[in-house]
């Protein structure tokens, strides 16, 4: 029952059928109104004879049927449905569906609140109010259903006529039955009683008695229009018309309902609708258009079908003998008696004459117009048309038998006939029949008059203008060539008249009837006397163009003096206006052809706006008048009505848009007055709305036109708009509550159309909109009118008398006009604002807590289903509530969520839903995966499968998941494709926000990936572009989150598979290749979105090249690189849109980096580079930085590969790139700014010039001629030395250093860098490198060492031509080279060790020119080499003490720790077991001391060499000729180990503590090598480093010692000392090196020899007493890798003997 609610969407409710079929919001496809017309063919037939009464035995048979279902809340199901029958007087099972139905469509709760109504009496009797509503309203919809078809089945323009059509034809094929049926039923609803009186519910029945006669008048009135609409097409019978007359008797044309005593006064609009209907259907069937058809002679008086029985025509007289008691007869008797003028002749004179003042005598006439302007007949529907058009036919046949005179005021017939003279239809017949016939005459009498009293032909004009465009033209010519003038003839002097027959006078002279000459009546014309209301007329009988005549009127009233107007002149503008603007309104290309006329009526706004109590309706029409032609000219008529002070003006000053929002700068207006002073007392808003219609063709019009003068104007009327009317429009007191919703609908049609003005509009007034509606009492109207509510919409809707025209329909279209406006505003909103009062209470709790929360409320309008546009811009509206507001939909809805989801849920599985709000809902959800978790999880309703079970996820009854399987399901029907692309959305935004369980669930499903990724093998993909993007990025999402292939799901390999073998990546990327033009427009206007696409397939393919779950054949992807490097090309080339080369270009960089290490791929990229390098250089203006910025890197990446593989034969085309690449960086130094993608920019091509010169290196000549030719030097020189001095772009200024100083092993390069001024143009900027103290130090650190490192190869590469540069660098830098040196007394950071050795290696080249160095700067060079000294004293005394230098290492801050047992250097003299190298030193050094050891041994091997320069060669010490003053000593005499002392100087001690030091670290390394391959890990250097090393010390011990020798300075006994004390230390060395040789030692860096293993040792004897002689204890070999320490030997030997 209730519960199989869901299973009950095929069979359509009869509401849900006239939405279907009427297709209120959208057309739906033609088979799916096919598909439901033939479902409901036999219902149709039946109307409302197919509910049918309960009788005993079928309530028998239904609880029979329900008997065998136990369950207690099926129980109570089956008795609420028995009560349900009792109540509706409506069989069982018919009630059992009626309550599924109404569970399905109406019901507002959840299964379980049902169950728990079911079981409480109270809330049950409320449910059968609301079923009982919901019944009668179905009868109402079922006969709804048959009017719209039997409306439009005729209108061949209609979009289903053909199914309408049809549909009749099969209703209507049994002769009368169906219409028989209606009206049996018709007469069953006259006659009813209340049903359910005497059931057990009967005091509930007797409260709703009211209700139901509302319900049974509303039937009665849908019965009869579906009468008239069936016999617009067919004759009626003779008894038809004898029953439905003796039927309207009865009832008194519905005066004397049988249930009256129910009624009460709210009712009688429905009471006159049906009486209306009741005349307008039996004029209709007297056939009075067969009657003006006989007096045109077309036919025979006596073939007049109520003729054809005389005993009919007796009843039918007898009948209407007895009329003529109420007004509504009237009409019918006129009829009737047109039916003896005509039909009998001169015999029914006396009847037809008799029955015609009896109609007379009913104001037939007056009822006539009342008939017309009544709500249900004046509006648009075909009803109301056609009933205007049987009217019609009465006056055509009542003007055509009487002469109009006859037939007493003239003016209630000229009312008729603008009434019905505004049908389209209507009006071409009236034309087309003539003005000398029929209804034609009625214009003819009323032009008579003009202008004496021309509003009767005016009027009459206007309403013809105002039906077609054709009618206004008619309209345009008729007056522009009338045949008359007519005035009053005491206005003319006698003298001028003569006489000339009776009634008749002729003009004697010209004569000018307005002050002006430009309409003149022509002399000796003749003019005809005629009784006039206030005296004699005469008209005068000439060509006349009436819109002259109507602009002199106007310009009579232009004339006047301030004061008071007359109503005659007030009431002719007033009809002038009206043509007018009927006119403009059919065709706005009448425009330029009335220009004299509209300017006219324009400039009366000014002559209107002073007069203390102007005319509002003639000031209304005005501004009509200036809207319709400001719809042409917007900014012309804005400046005339502007300066005619009817509307505000501003003073604008510097803060003028606050001061127009606030009001402050707004002047007191007319309007203003008018407004609060005469419309707001006479509750007629006629101005107010016409000022309205003028600021709506106004404003957007100006702002897209950038009309800044007029500015100030607008803002100050559109802020006047919502403060003064949109803030508080809805408390004024209205005569006609349609102008409210009208005030309404302009205002916010006003704010919808300035907040969707795009970007390139004005933004001033825009802003000032969003400001005035978020922060004034405009925003809290705009929520109030959001706010309405569906119950609110639906009240309206029931109290119309027409469903598709009336104030419900109205307030549908205010509401969502409001919702629009609410959605843009909350878009437009600035973020840097504060919370604006609309923003608070969307995502506040109101203060009361009975009252509905707002955003509840736009929620809950997913319940309204007469127009589907509603709940689709609601739940856009929430789907930027959803984005916008940090809170939680779901808590808004309170205890109604569940209630709600189900309807959602229902209505987007429902197969005959508005696809827009299906689509309108999916989007919702897909945005709320990512801000509303708690919502996503209740509309994905997942439950856990029951223990026992397999583990995972169920998806429960109302989960939008199947709606959204449903629609991507390939076996199904076709749906949109906008549907299917939000599907695919909704389960797009599922994995990307990683929902799991959901993942899970569909994962699951049988053919999931085969019906998600069917669109991606469709060869026609112009519909689905947007639903191929989501799927790519789901599958992108699906293998980024599987990352490997055991973990894939099986069908969606299978699908890459497929992808890969039917060859679609290149189809895709070939679609992209010819779809890249024009792409950005279309991403912005069009629905297939290209740009989504191309960034989906890059998220696609830059995930499949990452190779982890499947494998791309390699000929793929070269494929795939050519046709976006041709892509790229072709952008180049062709629009060089932004974005989209942007995309590519990220697609090249990224898919390079994969697949570059493929040569074939390489080869490629290689081959097209080229070309597009050079367009990139001639377009380098055009395109974004990121464009050139990927593509570098692109070429950086090709080269790094390139040089991997060592392919040399390419080099020539990187040589042929050289050029381009230096002309971007020109352009790019040029003209590039300061921002960081600039700076990355120039970063990245400095970066690639560098990599490209160091790959093409050999070719030297090319890339140095490039550089000199595009003068990069010089201009980096200067970039360089700017980011320096300001202290920014320090990743470019390192580049640019590394730059230079890979062009230092060039000679060429280097001497054109010399020359274009690297020392004018950075010695200096270097200070700032490490003078300034922020958060990049460091970084400024590194281009202080490049620094260094550069000119240190610049001396290498121009050695004495770069040593003045030299020198003036290290005079500049003194300072910073001596602190950098001193600073290792304090800490060891590698970043101070490496620029310590940058130092070092600077100072090694200088020192190789001492002796210029000492000459030009000898203060510094004795500064440098003391700061030498004290640096390697330092590091070689925290080298022979590990323990402290790992513990400084570590723990830098705690020195307080530090004990003497850290403070013991390591013992360096070892006995001759080598298993003893390690006792004094760490067990296991770290990785840190190593590395910081190696650094010192690095930075010691410089100092030694600084000190070799600084030393004379130690053969030139043996020349007698030397002069060993011209050296200075760098070591001092002292042989005590090296102490921690910041003061201690360098000795002989500390360079043989080194020298020990290194042996046992070679000793150390070849014990490494005997235990391990390769040296140990906590040897700080290799053997070679070390031997070097090595013999550098004792080379320095050598020569200082031969220069203290030679020294004459130095006392003797010093010379003894050091003699002894280096002959004893050089001998302990020796037997150190003499152990380690003799286990094989390596040969010297500079012998070149191998390596032997069994040296030959000559060993002295020794004394009996066992003490070493004086001579040779032991002798080195004479191989050449011991040559050196023979040297040694000897020297100790000889110099130190």
């Amino acid at each position: 029952m209730a519960r199989d609610a869901m299973d009950l969407q095929g069979n359509l409710s009869s509401k849900m059928l006239w939405q279907v079929i009427a297709s209120v919001s959208a057309w739906k496809p033609k088979d799916v109104v096919d598909k439901e017309l033939q479902k409901v063919r036999l219902q149709l037939l039946d109307v409302l004879s197919v509910y049918k009464k309960p009788t005993n035995a079928t309530t028998a048979k239904f609880k029979t049927g329900q008997s065998g279902k136990t369950n207690s809340e099926e129980a109570s199901c089956t008795q609420f449905v028995l009560k349900l029958s009792e109540v509706l007087d409506l069989d069982a099972a018919q009630c059992n569906d009626l309550l599924s139905l109404y569970l399905l469509y109406e019901y507002r709760g959840s299964q379980d609140e049902f169950k728990n109504i079911l079981s409480d009496e109270r809330h049950s009797r409320i449910l059968l109010v609301e079923i009982w509503h919901y019944y009668h309203n179905e009868r109402l919809y079922l006969l709804r259903c048959l009017k719209h078809l039997l409306s439009y089945c005729s209108d061949t323009s209609h979009p289903y006529h053909s199914s309408y059509q049809k549909c009749i034809a099969e209703l209507t094929n049994d002769k009368n039955k169906f219409i028989l049926s209606v009206v049996d039923q018709y007469e069953t609803a006259c006659l009813a009683t209340l049903p359910g009186a005497s059931s057990s519910e009967a005091d509930l029945v007797e409260k709703l008695g009211f209700q139901w006669m509302v319900y049974n008048l509303k039937e009665q009135l849908e019965s009869l229009q579906i009468v008239l609409l069936y016999y617009r097409e067919k004759d009626m019978t003779p008894e038809m018309f004898l029953r439905l007359l003796s039927l309207f008797k009865k009832q008194g044309f519905s005066r004397r309902q049988i249930n009256r005593h129910l009624l009460d006064q709210s009712v009688e609009p429905f009471v006159k609708a049906l009486a209306h209907m009741q005349v307008v259907l039996l004029l209709k069937a007297i056939d009075l258009e067969w009657l003006f058809q006989c007096q045109q002679q077309d036919s025979e008086p006596k073939d007049y079908y109520l003729l054809a029985s005389e005993d009919v025509w007796k009843k039918a007289n007898n009948s209407m003998g007895t009329l003529g008691e109420v007004r509504e007869h009237g009409a019918v008797l006129l009829a009737w008696a047109l039916v003896h003028h005509v039909t009998q002749g001169a015999k029914g004179a006396i009847t037809s004459r008799k029955l015609g003042n009896m109609a007379l005598q009913c104001d037939v006439f007056e009822y006539v117009h009342d008939l017309l302007t009544s709500p249900l007949l004046s509006g648009k529907m075909v009803v109301a048309a056609y009933a205007k058009s049987v009217v019609y036919s009465l006056v055509q046949v009542l003007l055509e038998c009487f002469h109009e005179e006859s037939l007493g005021n003239m003016d209630t017939l000229f009312s008729i006939g603008c009434e019905v003279f505004k049908i389209p239809g209507i009006a071409h017949n009236m034309w087309e029949v003539g003005l000398d016939r029929g209804a034609g005459l009625l214009l003819t009498s009323a032009s008579q008059l003009f202008p004496l009293d021309g509003r009767p032909a005016l009027n009459l004009c206007a309403a013809l203008a105002s039906a077609s465009p054709f009618s206004a033209g008619k309209v345009v010519s008729y007056l522009h060539s009338m045949t008359g003038f007519s005035e009053y003839l005491e206005l003319i002097p006698s003298s001028g008249l003569e006489d000339c027959a009776e009634a008749a006078k002729l003009l004697q002279a010209a004569r000018y009837p307005y002050q002006t000459e430009s309409f003149v009546i022509p002399g000796r014309t003749l003019g005809v006397c005629f009784n006039a209301a206030h005296g004699t007329g005469i008209r005068w009988q000439c060509d006349v163009n009436g819109w002259q005549v109507c602009l002199c009127e106007v310009h009579a009233m232009l004339a006047q003096t301030a004061g008071w107007l007359g109503e005659p002149c007030v009431e002719t503008v007033l009809a002038v206006g009206r043509v007018v603007h009927s006119v403009l309104q059919s065709d706005r290309g009448r425009v330029d052809d009335l220009s004299d006329l509209t300017e006219m009526l324009i400039d009366l706004l000014q002559r209107l706006s002073q007069i203390s109590h102007p005319p509002l309706k003639l000031l209304a029409e005005c501004l009509q008048v200036a809207a319709d032609v400001a719809s042409v000219y917007p900014a012309q008529v804005w400046e005339k009505v502007s300066q005619s002070g009817l509307l505000p003006t501003a003073e604008v000053g510097e803060d003028a848009l606050q001061q127009i929002i606030r009001g402050s700068s707004s002047r007191q207006s007319a309007l203003d007055g008018i407004i609060v002073g005469f419309e707001g007392q006479s509750g007629d808003y006629s101005v107010t709305l016409g000022f309205l219609e003028l600021l709506k063709h106004t404003a957007p019009a100006l702002c897209e036109l950038h009309a800044s003068k007029h500015r100030p104007s607008l803002l100050a009327s559109l802020v006047f708009m919502m403060r003064e009317v949109f803030g508080s429009f809805h408390k004024w007191r209205y005569v006609d509550s349609n102008q409210r919703q009208q005030i309404g609908l302009r205002c916010l049609e006003i704010f919808h159309k300035i907040l969707s003005l795009d970007g390139e509009a004005e933004s001033v007034v825009q802003k000032a909109c969003v400001e005035g509606l978020l922060f004034s009492d405009a925003g809290s109207t705009l929520l109030s009118v959001v706010a309405v509510g569906a119950d609110e919409v639906q009240l309206a809707l029931e109290q119309q008398t027409s469903w598709t025209e009336g104030t419900g329909v109205e307030l549908i279209h205010l509401v969502r006009l409001g919702l629009s406006v609410l959605n843009r505003l909350l878009l437009l909103k600035p973020t840097s604002r504060t919370a604006s009062p609309v923003e608070l209470a969307l995502c506040t709790q109101p203060p009361n807590k009975q009252q509905l929360h707002v955003t509840a409320t736009i929620v809950q309008y997913i319940y309204h289903r007469y127009d589907a546009r509603l709940p689709t811009l609601a739940a856009l509206l929430l789907k930027r509530v959803a984005v916008v507001f940090p809170m939680s939909l779901l808590a808004c809805l309170g205890n109604s969520a569940v209630a709600i989801r189900d309807v959602y849920v229902t209505r987007l599985q429902f197969s005959a839903e508005d696809i827009r709000l299906k689509i309108a809902i999916l989007e919702l959800l897909s945005t709320c995966v990512e801000t509303q978790p708690g919502l996503t999880e209740l509309f994905l309703n997942l439950s856990e499968n029951e223990p026992g079970k397999n583990k995972g996820f169920t998806l429960g009854k109302f989960s939008c998941l199947h709606a959204v399987v449903d629609i991507i399901q390939t076996n199904k029907q076709k749906w949109p494709a906008e549907l299917q692309r939000a599907a695919v959305e909704y389960i797009a935004a599922l994995w990307i926000g990683r929902n799991d369980t959901a993942m899970n669930v569909l994962r699951e499903r049988k053919s999931f990936w085969l019906d998600l990724s069917s669109c991606l093998f469709m060869d026609s993909v112009a519909d689905n572009v947007r639903t191929c993007a989501f799927v790519m990025r789901i599958i992108a999402a699906e293998l980024y989150n599987v990352q490997s292939y055991d973990k894939l799901d099986k069908e969606l390999y299978e699908v890459l598979k497929s992808l890969i073998k039917a060859d679609r990546l290149s189809f895709w990327s070939k679609f992209l290749q010819r779809n890249t033009d024009g792409m950005e427009q279309e991403g912005r206007t069009a629905d297939l979105c290209p740009l989504l696409l191309l960034t989906a397939w890059r998220e696609l393919l830059l995930i499949l090249a990452q190779e982890e779950c499947l494998q791309l054949p390699e000929s793929m992807k070269v494929s795939l690189l050519t046709q976006v490097l041709d892509a790229v090309r072709a952008q180049l080339l062709g629009d060089r849109e932004s974005t989209v080369l942007k995309i590519l270009s990220e697609i090249v960089l990224r898919l390079v980096v994969r697949w570059s290490r493929h040569p074939s791929c390489r080869r490629a990229v290689i081959a097209k580079f080229g070309g597009i390098l050079h367009e990139l250089r001639v377009n380098a203006g055009l395109l974004h930085p990121r464009i050139q910025l990927n593509l570098l890197a692109t070429m950086a990446t090709i080269i790094n590969d390139a040089e991997r593989q060592r392919e040399a034969g390419k080099k020539q085309q990187f040589v042929d790139m050289m050029s381009d690449v230096c002309a971007l960086l020109q352009y790019n130094m040029r003209h590039g700014d300061s921002s960081d993608i600039f700076t990355k920019l120039k970063t990245v091509n400095i970066c690639l010039l560098k990599k490209l010169i160091t790959f093409v290196d050999e070719m030297s000549d090319a890339w140095v001629s490039a550089l000199q030719e595009h003068a990069i030097l010089p201009a980096l020189l200067a970039v360089a030395a700017h980011g320096m001095t300001r202290h920014e772009t320090v990743e470019q200024v390192q580049a640019i250093m590394e730059l230079f100083l890979s062009l230092c092993s060039n000679t060429r390069a280097a001497s054109s860098l010399a020359v274009s001024g690297l020392t004018e143009q950075l010695c200096l900027p270097l200070i700032t490198c490490y003078s300034h103290a922020d958060h990049l130090q460091e970084a400024w650190h590194v281009v202080y060492r490049l620094g260094l490192l550069l000119y240190t190869h610049m001396l290498v590469s121009l050695k004495y031509t770069f040593v003045t540069d030299a020198l003036n660098f290290v005079g500049v830098h003194q300072d910073r080279i001596k602190q950098n040196m001193q600073s290792l007394h304090f800490s060891y950071p590698q970043g101070a060790l490496v620029e310590v050795e940058a130092t070092c290696m600077f100072v090694v080249q200088l020192s190789c020119y001492a002796h210029q160095w000492r000459l030009e700067l000898p203060s510094v060079i004795s500064d440098v080499l003391g700061s030498v000294r004290s640096l390697c004293h330092t590091l070689i005394s925290l080298l022979i003490r590990p323990r402290f230098l790992q513990h400084v290492l570590e723990k830098p801050h705690r020195l307080e720790a530090v004990t003497e047992e850290l403070l013991t250097p390591v013992r360096l003299h070892h006995q001759s077991s080598s298993s003893s190298i390690c006792s004094d030193d760490l067990d296991k050094p770290t990785e840190l001391l190593v590395q910081t050891q190696a650094r010192f041994l690095r930075v010691l091997m410089l100092g030694l060499s600084v000190f070799k320069n600084f030393s004379p060669n130690i053969l030139e010490l043996f020349d007698v000729s030397l002069d060993v003053t011209l050296f200075e000593p760098v070591l001092e005499i002292g042989f005590s180990t090296p102490a921690l002392e910041r003061d201690a100087g360098l000795s002989f001690g500390s360079l043989i503590t080194l020298a020990n030091f290194t042996v046992r670290m070679l000793m150390k390394a070849d014990h490494g090598q005997m235990s391990s391959p390769g040296i140990g890990p906590d040897v700080p250097a290799s053997r070679s480093a070390l031997t070097y090393l090595m013999e550098s010390t004792v080379m320095v011990l050598m020569c200082q010692a031969c220069l203290y020798l030679k020294d004459p300075r130095l006392p003797s006994r010093d010379k003894q000392l050091l003699k002894r004390e280096l002959s004893t230390e050089l001998n302990s060395y020796l037997m150190a090196t003499y152990r380690y040789v003799r286990r094989g030692a390596p040969p010297s860096p500079g012998s070149g020899g191998h390596l032997s293993r069994s040296p030959v040792l000559q060993v002295s004897p020794k004394t009996p007493g066992g003490k070493a002689q004086s001579v040779k204890l032991y002798t080195f070999s004479t191989a050449k890798e011991q040559e050196f320490f023979r040297l040694v030997q000897q020297f100790v030997n000889g110099v130190l003997k």
